[in-house]
């Protein structure tokens, strides 16, 4: 294995945790709020993980060692939106709108990119 490569486990995992978010960005886009069955989207735990994968990759990645303060802000984020979504930290969520919802998206999703343009830009 190359010393600028993702470790293999760690490259399968990123890659099954955002095919598992697009699937489920289709469930939500099939099943839209108010459906039940939107809360039931089956992709929430591979949402959650994906900033924690790449806050791991940007240790084990010299291409993402600039970026390992974001990845590590954005792992953050990511767990006081989980907190915040699942009740454990109260917040009356009816005032924000779909503010909120709009934070967890960006944590979720935003880290995708800024991993991809810095794996493609970047030299070595």
């Amino acid at each position: 294995m190359k010393a600028d490569r993702c470790p293999r486990l760690l490259n399968v995992l990123i890659v099954g945790a955002v095919l598992v978010a697009a699937v489920g960005c289709i469930w939500a886009g099939l099943f839209p709020l108010p459906d039940p069955r939107h809360r039931a989207n089956p992709s929430a735990p591979a949402l959650i993980a994906l900033p924690l994968l790449f806050a791991v990759a940007a240790f084990k990645v010299p291409k993402l060692k600039r970026r390992r303060s974001y990845f590590v802000a954005n792992l953050a984020l990511m767990a006081v939106m989980v907190l915040i979504m699942s009740g454990v930290i109260p917040v009356d969520r009816g005032p924000y709108g779909g503010l909120l919802q709009r934070f967890l998206a960006f944590a979720s999703f935003v880290p995708i990119a800024v991993a991809g343009a810095a794996l493609r830009r970047e030299p070595s």
